[in-house]
């Protein structure tokens, strides 16, 4: 009968625990059923943002999920409370729901979900995932577990071998000898030399810079876009490295120095490491890419250091410098997804160019690319380069600082973000207009807004008024001590002709208490759900 005991005992223990889990479960959803809303006035008019709606979205520990939206109040003299009856969506297994709001089934189960639709597009994704480096930084180290059997073969060697002169006269010896001192072996060739030393002379480390020009003509460059990797290469990246090598050849700078740092333990074992930029002049490739399923754009800043140019006149047999093309699939014949074979050079650009962004635009016919004459310029160019014909059909000086941590993407309009500015520009039928510029209020700044341009879950809606302005509303989720972890509160702006009109704080009940979580044992707070916790929409009749 004990066992039996004992079972119901565990059982009661067990349905007591769920029952004090779903009274509480219960409890939070009726104490969070209905939430508050007070909105605040900080700076500007609050009737400019009249007309517009906003969509928020909050969630505790994956499990309970809140979405509201509300039209923006108007009221000039006072803050306002909005109460919000919303009966929070619960869900017992998280795991299956980590992107829930991008399923029908939260619409389905959603008060929201016949305005759903009605609100603004969010940003497209019109940056490339490029990488364009040097291969004796990328890969042109020695593999590894490649490198501890040769090891083990040359130490077994060196241990028959009575001196290292008999060393160097057997196989293994005399082609490790070779490829030690044999420049056109590369970093690798580097590596064997300062290995060999340690042979010769004993010792278990070394280190020693190195001109990069006594072991390469011009920089092992090689190209992917991520798309596929590898975890050696294969035959079909080294054709691509080859191809990528052949087209973009770029002579080494003379004073271009590497440090190399070299161990082996007790078994023989190798570790290298490599350090760049040890304090002479060096080149370094820095790109900036956009892409579509099928084509990768990318160009890259020919800047050294010490702010010299490096020689880009043999780039593509003479075609020089620009913005190249290349094509992308997922054929496992080609590296990464790319087809080096079919690199060209679409749009030139003159070799002092300083890179800022290449983007495309929605409908993926024109690459937009920010670039400034100086490195310090507080102005940038967007150059509207028409993809199919390689012309530059439209240019523009945008005054919003050399920076611009998030640049937007929208069917017919595209923000540029800066620090403390932004810039509007509207699109028809592929040519641009450049609406305005406006600047961020110095309050606004200090209160952290221009930081949170730097945020990806910004949002956006433009608006045309009655008079044929254009009207944009900034939108983006709360922090505290610019954490990167997001208040369901949040924060709203209003641009027109040029100028911040209104900007605004709403705060929500569900920000009570609200701090950010320490480490994965502290107490998870409610915090802005999905990637994009906010959606904007106005009226038609806005403005």
């Amino acid at each position: 009968m004990k066992p039996y005991k004992g079972t119901a005992a565990l059982c009661l223990l067990v349905l007591l625990f769920l029952a004090c889990s779903a009274a509480a479960v219960c409890d939070l959803s009726r104490q969070s059923s209905a939430v508050t809303l007070t909105a605040h006035t900080v700076f500007g008019d609050p009737a400019a943002a009249k007309g517009l709606s906003v969509r928020s979205r909050a969630q505790y520990r994956n499990h309970l999920f809140w979405e509201m939206a509300h039209c923006m109040e108007v009221n000039a003299d006072e803050d306002f409370t909005l109460m919000e009856s919303v009966k929070p969506v619960f869900l017992w297994n998280h795991d299956d729901m980590r992107n829930f709001w991008d399923t029908e089934a939260f619409y389905k189960t959603n008060a929201f979900q016949k305005t759903a639709q009605s609100f603004a597009p969010l940003p497209q994704n019109a940056y490339g995932e490029c990488e364009l480096e040097f291969h004796n930084q990328a890969e042109d180290g020695i593999d590894l577990s490649e490198a501890e059997d040769k090891t083990g073969v040359l130490f077994q060697t060196l241990l028959d071998a009575n001196t290292m002169e008999d060393f160097f006269k057997t196989e293994t010896g005399r082609m490790f000898y070779d490829a030690a001192t044999d420049p056109a072996g590369g970093l690798r060739a580097a590596y064997n030399r300062l290995y060999l030393d340690l042979l010769i002379e004993g010792g278990t480390e070394v280190s020693e810079e190195i001109f990069l020009c006594d072991y390469y003509d011009t920089y092992p460059i090689t190209l992917h876009n991520g798309r596929i990797w590898s975890g050696s290469e294969t035959e079909a990246e080294r054709r691509c490295r080859a191809a990528v090598q052949s087209y973009f050849q770029i002579p080494v700078l003379k004073e271009d120095r590497v440090r190399i740092d070299l161990e082996v333990n007790g078994s023989r074992a190798i570790h290298v490491g490599i350090a760049t930029n040890v304090g002479f002049d060096s080149f370094y490739l820095t790109p900036y890419a956009a892409e579509t399923p099928q084509t990768l754009y990318f160009t890259f800043d020919t800047h050294t250091t010490a702010g010299k140019i490096v020689d880009t006149s043999k780039i593509g047999n003479g075609a020089g410098y620009g913005i190249y093309r290349v094509r992308c699939d997922d054929d496992e014949t080609n590296s990464h997804g790319i087809d080096a074979s079919t690199i060209e050079q679409i749009y030139s650009l003159p070799v002092e160019t300083y890179i800022r962004g290449l983007y495309l635009n929605a409908a993926e016919t024109r690459l937009l690319l920010l670039s400034a004459t100086e490195e310090d310029s507080e102005a940038v160019t967007l150059s509207v380069i028409d993809i199919e014909n390689g012309t530059c059909i439209q240019t523009f000086s945008i005054p919003c600082g050399r920076v611009f941590p998030q640049v937007q993407i929208y069917e017919d309009y595209t923000v540029l973000f800066g620090d403390t500015c932004l810039a509007l520009l509207t699109e028809e039928d592929g040519m641009y207009t450049l609406e305005f510029t406006a600047e961020v209020p110095c309050d606004q700044s200090k209160r952290g807004m221009g930081n949170l341009f730097t945020r990806y879950n910004t949002v956006t809606a433009l608006c045309t008024t009655p008079a044929g302005g254009k009207k944009l509303a900034v939108a983006g989720n709360r922090s505290a001590d610019g954490r990167n972890a997001l208040m369901p509160g949040y924060w709203t702006s209003i641009y027109e002709a040029g100028e911040c009109v209104y900007y605004g704080e709403v705060h929500s009940s569900l920000d009570i208490g609200w701090t950010p979580v320490q480490n994965s044992d502290a107490e998870a707070n409610i915090i802005a759900g999905g990637r994009y916790p906010l959606r904007l929409a106005w009226e038609q009749n806005a403005g």
